[in-house]
């Protein structure tokens, strides 16, 4: 059985690097940074469909045919993962451009296969030298970076992984390495600013700056 766990950031953006080698580079590395932006299942990526993918809105549609939790969901694309989207899509994609033709195609144009796909992770493990790496370990990584990057709520993480029941978001979800945790703001921190922010007046709670030009209309 695989050992799933998160990438370390050193490791993530070696994958990512050694993901953009070779003839199929674009494609690959577009796969890679969409599996690490939206923590996508490996079925899902493979079952996306060009209509499903809004790059204006930075949108992802899953359909609930393809989920593993039988829900349709949207997926809010990270900037990084929409540019490199729209590299792929303009540049090197290849295949029919209607909006039910695959967004992710084979060296002749036609749809990618879970076959495919694990070719591509087993070239990445040699280059990489990362043993246990597969599209599972890059869902992984998302959810604790989601969680690390405050980019949404408990619920939101729930939403966009597809999970039906929070107990999931635990599991997927590691502790953040102690260095950054040493950086985070202390518990204190909120009753500190409500002590300090106690029996203010709102206009006494306001910057400085912002309060000596307010006394300056006033007084004007």
């Amino acid at each position: 059985m695989l050992v799933q766990y998160n990438l370390t950031d050193a490791e993530m953006y070696r994958v990512i690097e050694r993901a953009s080698e070779g003839e199929t580079g674009a494609r690959d590395r577009a796969i890679v940074m969409t599996l690490l932006g939206t923590g996508l299942r490996r079925a899902e990526i493979i079952s996306l469909r060009l209509g499903d993918v809004d790059l204006t809105e930075r949108a992802m549609r899953v359909c609930a045919t393809t989920s593993k939790s039988v829900h349709p969901r949207e997926i809010a694309l990270p900037i990084e993962v929409a540019k490199e989207l729209d590299r792929y899509v303009h540049d090197f994609r290849l295949g029919d451009t209607d909006d039910d033709s695959p967004l992710f195609t084979s060296r002749r144009g036609r749809e990618l296969t879970a076959q495919s796909v694990k070719r591509l992770f087993d070239r990445l493990k040699l280059r990489t030298g990362i043993r246990d790496l597969c599209t599972h370990m890059l869902r992984h990584t998302w959810a604790t970076n989601y969680n690390r990057s405050h980019s949404g709520t408990a619920l939101d993480l729930q939403v966009e992984g597809g999970w039906t029941t929070s107990r999931m978001v635990q599991r997927y979800c590691k502790v953040r390495p102690l260095a950054e945790r040493r950086r985070a703001p202390s518990p204190f921190t909120a009753s500190r600013l409500s002590m300090t922010t106690a029996g203010k007046r709102p206009a006494e709670m306001r910057p400085p700056q912002q309060r000596r030009v307010l006394d300056g209309r006033r007084t004007a």
